[in-house]
């Protein structure tokens, strides 16, 4: 059976607090001489027993320590935000799967609209939805969730971008994933790649982001919705990246 994790950020510091604490105490009713594993999220993690649990605080000392290599690809989703749960789901699935960082963007066909008042209290969510994806999979890098962008904000921060840029799409001339790959190589750095909303990016988008170098992918004879399209091209990045 595998240790429960907790998240600190400076695991050295011999304890943690807040959330994390009411958890080990209330929920998992840990106690004193039980061992769990401590992460800060940069890929540094402890085995440790805990000394002293409160519901307020963990009191822990380190048992061993591992620090978990980088991957050779940081993938880098760029994903329009979708309606309801779906981006939950998109956040959850993709970390389990090794996505670096996600940049959340509304289009002109976006469904789920952010604004101001509340893009702050969304980021917090989709990192805690992150997070907790992390303690499950036993992940101990913690992908990044941006700002939500519009297109062009997202494409003027992006650029110049070193790396592969994929958008996956449905046009006639998008060309498979295997293709692109093996036209372009697998041995990049940072990749980022682009999933459209429910009825897809607008023609005008679509034209933005293949003016600054995104290729376009095809996924498949099938039309996939956003948060599959969004599972499957990281996986398969996954796949053919990191192994």
């Amino acid at each position: 059976m595998s240790l429960p994790r907790f998240y600190c950020a400076d695991p050295d510091l011999g304890c943690f607090d807040g959330a994390e604490a009411h958890h080990a105490s209330s929920v998992l009713r840990l106690r004193a001489g039980n061992q769990c594993v401590v992460f800060n999220g940069e890929g540094m993690e402890l085995k440790a027993e805990i000394l002293e649990i409160t519901g307020k605080s963990v009191i822990y000392k380190p048992i061993s320590r591992h620090l978990t290599p980088p991957l050779p690809s940081s993938l880098h989703l760029i994903q329009a935000v979708p309606k309801g749960k779906a981006m939950d789901l998109i956040l959850q699935k993709t970390t389990e799967l090794g996505v670096g960082s996600i940049h959340p963007v509304t289009s002109d066909r976006s469904v789920s609209r952010i604004g101001e008042d509340n893009a702050d209290h969304k980021i917090d969510k989709w990192q805690s939805t992150i997070l907790e994806a992390c303690k499950q999979c036993g992940r101990n890098l913690v992908p990044e969730v941006t700002v939500p962008y519009s297109v062009d904000g997202l494409i003027d921060s992006l650029l110049p971008v070193k790396g592969l840029c994929l958008i996956a799409s449905l046009q006639p001339d998008a060309k498979p994933l295997k293709t692109v790959l093996d036209e372009n190589g697998r041995d990049h750095d940072d990749v980022y790649y682009v999933i459209g909303p429910e009825g897809d990016f607008t023609p005008a988008e679509i034209g933005k982001f293949r003016s600054a170098g995104f290729i376009p992918v095809s996924l498949g004879p099938n039309i996939l919705r956003t948060e599959t399209a969004a599972i499957f091209l990281t996986g398969i990045l996954g796949y053919e990246l990191f192994t």
